[in-house]
């Protein structure tokens, strides 16, 4: 049993592993209390901020070789990455553990706009999974150039390499210009529309 400093949360922990030279079989109960995910802001470069709680509860078979968790494993916070997108401004992520395997549901609220995950973890032999990313009319910042509406279905594959397919739809995007360099042409004063069908129309000033 311990509990972490500063209130980062608590951790309860007990193991039982008998036949230690062979079988190594695994008995024993896991339970993390309001784990701090701030501790994990510092281990990658992609959030400059991370906030939230981290709880699990299940207990623990199978062998050293390959345990088995039965449980859940919870997270809920807010974060910003550092690639100015925009803000996470929640995110609640679920995952029902069966042994090897765990189903795993979630909802990140992006920019104020909600996209869906849903997919499942397998590691009954290395770290594999899928991962089902669902979001429509989602705000996007690009960085200080504009930004842009997005539907997104994608499905993301874990195994020896990361994979991602799907479709990826803009319909709407603003682009913005801070600055034009000394040296570049003035645009036209003619306005230039673009239809539904791709049509070009001018209108002259």
């Amino acid at each position: 049993n311990a509990k972490l400093t500063k209130d980062h949360g608590k951790l309860s922990f007990n193991a039982h592993v008998s036949d230690p030279y062979k079988s190594k079989t695994l008995d024993g109960q896991i339970k993390l209390e309001d784990l701090d995910l701030s501790l994990f802001t510092a281990t990658t470069n992609a959030i400059n901020s991370l906030k939230g709680k981290l709880n699990i509860k299940g207990k623990l078979q199978g062998s050293l070789d390959k345990p088995l968790f039965y449980g859940s494993i919870s997270a809920q916070g807010n974060a910003a990455p550092s690639y100015n997108l925009g803000l996470f401004n929640d995110f609640k992520i679920d995952v029902n553990a069966s042994g090897s395997r765990g189903d795993l549901k979630g909802m990140i609220l992006v920019n104020g706009s909600e996209a869906n995950l849903k997919g499942y973890l397998d590691w009954s032999d290395g770290a594999k999974g899928i991962l089902n990313f669902d979001a429509d009319n989602l705000p996007i910042f690009l960085l200080s150039y504009g930004e842009a509406m997005a539907n997104i279905h994608t499905k993301v594959s874990l195994d020896d390499h990361l994979k991602v397919t799907g479709n990826i739809e803009i319909p709407k995007a603003l682009i913005k210009f801070k600055d034009i360099e000394t040296q570049a042409v003035a645009p036209s004063m003619d306005e230039i529309f673009v239809d539904d069908n791709s049509n070009l129309t001018k209108t002259v000033n």
